[in-house]
């Protein structure tokens, strides 16, 4: 007894699908269609799929998603057939609503930031500097008074005449050996007439210097003397040549005044100027006088003969 009241509670569900038919058509001789179509979810929800009968649009492709077609009423045949585009149609919308993809996952791209959205982050003030004093201007430094020229020991009236000439007084022992140590290579001593000058060769020539001497006196300045007294000046081979004379230098003075004159082609207030610092003098007495009234006579007496 209860086997059979078992059997019959399974056998109702069964049958009530049996009567229902078609959830479509209502046809009861319908039958389920194959599974690869009661898979696909194009249909509202139902107990049991449509017929064969029914119009069934292809299952669309994996990935994607199509909404339900709707039907209207049944066909000459029986079979439901798709209403045509209105406004049931329309309110489905579109297949992909905007910005979604049914076709798999899409790799996100980070957004372009835009030029307005960046925005630059505040500048810190600059604290205030604190306001200095200027400086005081430094005063300037007194001009330093030309370096007087080194004269050398030994030596009394040093000065230099040219390049590489250079006169004064007799020299001492340590004025020769400061002459040695410059690298002078010839003296030229004036001296009057009659004074002895082996002394004075001896003192040299034993130091690698060449001595040369030149007699002088007021008398005995001619033409013949001054021109010796230049060539001697300029000869190079003599420099650096050393020209000395007696303790008040008037000789050498005179003759220098006149190389000036001569050779240097110097007019007369420039070379009594030059000549001034070499030993001339103009207004002294004695032999400064006589030796200055002889270099007169001898350039009127040149003026002459031209």
């Amino acid at each position: 007894m209860n086997r059979r009241r078992s059997w019959y509670l399974c056998a109702l569900p069964l049958g009530a699908l049996a009567l229902a038919g078609c959830s479509h058509c209502g046809n009861q001789s319908c039958y389920p269609p194959p599974p690869a179509v009661r898979t696909a979810a194009i249909l509202p929800a139902s107990p049991l799929a449509p017929c064969r009968a029914c119009p069934i649009p292809t299952a669309p492709p994996p990935g994607t998603l199509s909404p339900p077609v709707p039907f209207g009423p049944p066909g000459p045949s029986g079979a439901y057939q798709p209403l045509p585009p209105g406004p049931i149609q329309q309110a489905w919308g579109p297949a992909s609503p905007p910005g979604v993809s049914l076709g798999g996952p899409v790799p996100l791209v980070p957004d372009k930031p835009r030029e307005s959205a960046r925005i630059a982050p505040p500048e810190s003030p600059e604290p205030p500097r604190a306001s200095l004093p200027d400086k005081p201007a430094e005063p300037a430094a007194p001009e330093k008074p030309p370096l007087s020229p080194v004269l050398p020991a030994g030596i009394a009236n040093f000065a230099e005449a040219l390049p590489n000439v250079a006169s004064g007084s007799r020299p001492l022992y340590d004025g020769l050996d400061w002459l040695k140590d410059k690298g002078y290579k010839t003296v030229l001593q004036v001296r009057a007439p009659g004074e002895d000058g082996a002394g004075d060769r001896r003192l040299f020539e034993q130091r690698g210097l060449t001595y040369l001497t030149l007699e002088v006196s007021p008398k005995t300045l001619t033409p013949e003397l001054v021109d010796q007294f230049n060539k001697v000046v300029a000869d190079a081979a003599n420099r650096p040549l050393f020209v000395y004379t007696d303790k008040d230098g008037s000789l050498a003075g005179g003759l220098w005044y006149l190389y000036f004159r001569s050779a240097g082609k110097l007019g007369d207030e420039e070379a009594r100027k030059r000549a001034a610092a070499l030993g001339l003098k103009e207004d002294g007495e004695g032999p400064q006088r006589d030796m200055w009234v002889a270099v007169q006579k001898y350039l009127a007496d040149q003026d002459k003969k031209e």
